[in-house]
């Protein structure tokens, strides 16, 4: 399965994105529901399944004690016009994320990154049920709980395995002061890291 470095939402945007994925199941069956291992966030970079991951988990440690946590508001939601259905929310624009996630790139030189995430054709946002939406969801309700804007506040990088959802390793990164929490996902939304996992690099 492919490969992912991606940065989880707080458990305060987790818990509002999750609002408005209740809102577009509506009263579908409760297994359309996103599963636990699949919290929402925002992906920085897609690699194919026979990618080096410990070299490129390694690329990222000998840059990463220079990245700062990013504060981020997300203030769009729309619908995609392909298949499968899927809703996105998009952030406002962000020199501080633009900035990461070319400085990302640029330690990831050398490996190969599926082009949609290269910095000329990213689009940060939040994809709401990326396997398709449940059928009958509106984006209407999607609205009514969207509420306005979410803000963010985007603290740790994860190297993923994808389709199932897997966190393989985390890097911290470096903190300044906000009134948000910690990371701390409780209940649907909570991730494991795989011990197996981590030590394999």
């Amino acid at each position: 399965m492919p490969y992912a470095l991606t940065l989880p939402l707080d458990r305060y945007a987790v818990i509002h994105v999750q609002q408005v994925e209740q809102a577009l199941a509506g009263s579908t069956r409760a297994d359309h529901l996103l599963q636990p291992s699949e919290a929402p966030c925002l992906t920085l970079a897609v690699f194919p399944d026979c990618a080096p991951i410990c070299d490129i988990w390694a690329a990222v440690l000998r840059e990463a004690e220079t990245w700062s946590a990013i504060d981020l508001v997300l203030d769009a939601i729309g619908e995609s016009s392909g298949r499968p259905r899927t809703v996105w929310l998009a952030s406002v624009k962000s020199e501080a994320l633009d900035g990461f996630h070319s400085l990302l790139i640029a330690a990831l030189r050398g490996f190969i990154v599926h082009p949609y995430y290269l910095p000329d054709r990213w689009m940060p946002q939040i994809t709401l049920f990326p396997k398709g939406l449940p059928s009958g969801a509106r984006l209407e309700d999607a609205l009514a709980a969207w509420g306005g804007e979410i803000h963010i506040r985007l603290e740790q990088l994860e190297l993923v395995r994808l389709q199932p959802l897997e966190i393989l390793q985390v890097q911290a990164l470096r903190s300044s002061v906000s009134t948000h929490s910690p990371i701390e996902i409780p209940g649907p939304g909570y991730r494991m890291v795989s011990d197996a996992a981590v030590d394999s690099c």
